[in-house]
């Protein structure tokens, strides 16, 4: 009998790409993103922060299941 591994692989690999969420965020203003590897933000949107080691105060998070980089000045940490 043969096992399946693409299911299991499926239930696997998803967490270990996940990133860590190191912390929150609120939008202060809203942001437009000028290529794909940044995030666009509306002002009040809660952001996911996963890294805050980009350049020139650039971090990488989410909002609503989309991730890029954005500006830190524009939003405020908050506590979780």
């Amino acid at each position: 009998m043969q096992k399946d591994v693409t299911l299991t692989c499926f239930f696997i690999f998803p967490l270990a790409l996940t990133p860590k969420v190191i912390g929150m965020a609120i939008a202060r203003y809203d942001f437009s993103s000028r290529d794909t590897r940044e995030l666009s933000l509306q002002e009040g949107e809660v952001v996911k922060i996963y890294t805050k080691t980009g350049s020139n105060g650039w971090w990488r998070g989410e909002v609503n299941s989309r991730v890029g980089w954005f500006p830190s000045t524009y939003v405020e940490e908050v506590e979780e």
